[in-house]
């Protein structure tokens, strides 16, 4: 996706208890944020609007404008 941006963590877990490491991961992404809050950095999400141009009477009417980004 050309507007993604990917981190990658690599880590060592030495537990085979699942309990253990999903609470662990989530430590690890609660920090990971933590820090970034701290240093201020933040990350703009991607936006995209299409304009649509008709050359007949059908029309979508349907969109409202909290549908936008």
């Amino acid at each position: 996706m050309e507007s993604a941006l990917n981190i990658q963590v690599v880590h060592f877990w030495t537990t085979q208890d699942n309990k253990e490491y999903v609470a662990g991961m989530h430590e690890l992404n609660i920090e990971i944020i933590r820090r970034f809050d701290e240093a201020r950095i933040e990350f703009a999400f991607p936006c995209r609007t299409v304009y649509l141009r008709q050359a007949n009477d059908w029309q979508i009417s349907s969109l409202k404008t909290a549908d936008r980004c």
